[in-house]
């Protein structure tokens, strides 16, 4: 068995890499479909727990363990975001 004893898993927790963006990068993406699109953001509180978190993660034991890997990249999640977005959108 794995390191949890029952699992067979190497690890008893798996942290798994994703998407990364900064909200420039995401507006740019969404732009791409909703050319009007704009968005304003400013760092609160939440910015510090985010700097503090590492700035990588090292799937490989999700890789292994599950066979994950990552379907997403920045620009397939915005279509399926806006995809399963309802279509009443706010205007302004």
């Amino acid at each position: 068995g794995g390191v949890d004893g029952a699992s067979g898993f190497s690890r008893a927790t798996i942290r798994h890499a994703g998407v990364g963006f900064t909200p420039a990068q995401i507006a740019a993406s969404i732009k791409r479909h909703l050319r009007h699109f704009e968005i304003s953001c400013a760092p609160d509180f939440r910015q510090a727990i985010a700097a503090s978190w590492p700035m990588g993660i090292d799937d490989s034991a999700a890789q292994k363990d599950w066979d994950w890997y990552s379907q997403f990249n920045l620009h397939t999640m915005v279509e399926d975001m806006l995809l399963h977005i309802p279509a009443k959108r706010k205007v302004a």
